[in-house]
């Protein structure tokens, strides 16, 4: 008996999951996206004028069979002599029966505008989708002698891929910032054998953040706000870091979706910057999972050695 209710369960989990994959954005989301700009925002690029490196690795909704997992890497660099940023993106998402694979090449323009620093960017690449729609029916797990039903609708063990651009245009001030970025600029679709092959649908990132000093030197407030839209549904997350000595940094976050967030970090003295968040899941699958976790790496240096732009010494970004 136990054993069928578990499966059960399961079997919920991934209608649930999969029913979140038909209606819902497909890019990933992230806690830590004040600290995840590159892949949403090719402006961004060069931006810290040194060689910085950031990986994000995220669990979603951990208890469910087939949750959400996440990891996305960043590599960008600034070319003074050509007053541009260049960069690489790699994120791959598995989600359910559902696999995919991001990788693109960033360039960004920058020009100074008023007090601070305007880059223009494009990145250009390529997103492979694979799918295993290994599926069991309600029937079959009442008798395991039945048939396991197979949906002609999806896909099973395909792999396809498809060319992927996004555009952005990213400004950063001493104590202020702000991007626009569009992925999947190219709505392509995917070679897969249905009536209704999946494509890559636009999605539009709005980011902006002020860095506000308190009375007291050794504390500083870092609000900030970031917006993710496919032109269909929205999701609105509100962030609050706290700043101590530059060094330490703890903070909450509100994801309109029903989702309360729990940051903490440090800097390491050799610059090395790592965070760890939780989200705590309010809505009703709340009931049926333990949260999220997502943990965050970032180091930026530059060939000579000397302290760069990127540092957490500078009130710039965290």
């Amino acid at each position: 008996m136990f054993k069928n209710m578990r499966k059960r369960l399961s079997l919920l989990g991934l209608l649930l999951v999969s029913t979140l994959i038909s209606n819902a954005q497909q890019d990933p989301q992230f806690s830590y996206n004040m600290f995840n700009q590159l892949v949403t925002n090719p402006g961004f690029s060069g931006m810290n004028q040194s060689i910085c490196v950031t990986g994000i690795h995220r669990t979603q909704w951990m208890g469910f069979e087939g949750h959400p997992v996440t990891t996305a890497f960043a590599l960008d660099d600034y070319l003074e002599s050509i007053s541009s940023g260049v960069g690489l993106t790699i994120l791959s998402d598995n989600i359910g029966f559902e696999k995919n694979i991001d990788l693109k090449g960033n360039y960004a323009y920058q020009m100074e505008v008023g007090s601070g620093t305007l880059g223009i960017g494009i990145a250009l690449g390529y997103n492979s989708k694979s799918l295993d729609g290994d599926w069991s029916s309600p029937a079959s797990l009442e008798n395991s002698n039945s048939n396991v039903y197979i949906d002609p609708s999806i896909p099973h063990s395909e792999k396809h891929g498809a060319f992927d651009m996004g555009l952005g245009a990213f400004y950063s001030a001493e104590n202020l910032y702000g991007g626009l970025g569009i992925n999947h600029v190219i709505t392509s679709k995917y070679n897969f054998e249905t009536e209704k092959p999946p494509f890559m649908a636009r999605h539009y990132y709005l980011t902006a953040g002020y860095n506000y000093q308190l009375p007291n030197p050794l504390f500083m407030l870092k609000p900030s706000i970031f917006i993710k839209s496919d032109g269909v549904t929205n999701q609105y997350n509100l962030n609050l870091l706290m700043l101590y000595n530059k060094r330490f940094w703890g903070g909450m976050s509100y994801r309109f979706s029903g989702d309360l967030v729990f940051q903490v970090g440090m800097i390491l003295p050799n610059n090395l910057k790592f965070g760890i968040a939780y989200d705590y899941t309010m809505s009703d699958i709340g009931s049926y999972t333990s949260g999220s976790v997502e943990v965050f790496v970032n180091y930026c240096f530059n060939m000579s050695m000397k302290k760069s732009k990127g540092s957490y010494k500078s009130v710039r970004f965290l």
